[in-house]
C-alpha cells in the first residue's frame, strides 16, 4: 500500500527493489527493500480480514551478510481497518507512549496495536517469528497491517528481505 508505505531508498546495484521485496520469499544477499535511515514502514493490505496471531521477519543469515547493521531492530505492528465502528480502546489514541498511528496514515483508516517487538541479528535463527500482543487477541480481524521499523542496528539505511504476517481468516 503506497500510502502507508515510506519511500524506497534508490539503489544503482539491486534494480527493481521495492517495497514487494519485503513480501517476496528471495533471501538472496542484497535482493531487500531499502529505506533511508533508521525508520520507515510497510503497508501490507490483506486480500480478507485476517485474525493474526504471529509476525515472522526475515533477514539473510550472518554467515552471508556483508552488513547486518542495516537489519532492523525494534518493530511495532499496526492492524488497521476501514470501519470506525471498532470499539476497542485501542483503536485510535494508543495507551502506550502516546501513539495513535504509525507516522504515516490515512483518514480512512482505523489504527489498533497489534505487537512491538525485537528482531534479534545476534540470535542464532535469522528468521524470527513473534506472537501479536496477548491483549489484541479478542479485537478481532484486520483488513491490514502497517509494520513499522522504529531503528535498525546502528546503519545510515534498513534493508527490509521478508516480512510475513500468520493468522486465521475471519469467518462470517
Amino acid at each position: 500500500m503506497p500510502k502507508l508505505t515510506s519511500p524506497t531508498l534508490p539503489t544503482g546495484n539491486q534494480p527493481g527493489n521495492s517495497p514487494y521485496k519485503a513480501i517476496d520469499d528471495d533471501l538472496r544477499p542484497g535482493r531487500c527493500w531499502p529505506f533511508k535511515g533508521s525508520s520507515g514502514q510497510l503497508g501490507i493490505q490483506f486480500v480478507a480480514p485476517l485474525k493474526l496471531s504471529h509476525i515472522t521477519i526475515d533477514h539473510i543469515p550472518k554467515e552471508v551478510a556483508m552488513l547486518m547493521q542495516n537489519a532492523p531492530r525494534e518493530i511495532t505492528i499496526w492492524g488497521f481497518n476501514t470501519s470506525t465502528t471498532k470499539t476497542n480502546p485501542l483503536y485510535g489514541p494508543s495507551l502506550v507512549d502516546g501513539k495513535g498511528s504509525p507516522p504515516l496514515r490515512d483518514k480512512g483508516y482505523t489504527f489498533a496495536l497489534v505487537a512491538n517487538l525485537t528482531y534479534d541479528i545476534h540470535a542464532a535463527a535469522h528468521i524470527q517469528t513473534f506472537p501479536v500482543s496477548r491483549f489484541h487477541e479478542d479485537d478481532g480481524a484486520h483488513e491490514g497491517v502497517v509494520v513499522e521499523f522504529l531503528s535498525n542496528w546502528g546503519w545510515e539505511t534498513t534493508c527490509i528481505y521478508r516480512v510475513r504476517v500468520h493468522g486465521t481468516l475471519e469467518q462470517n
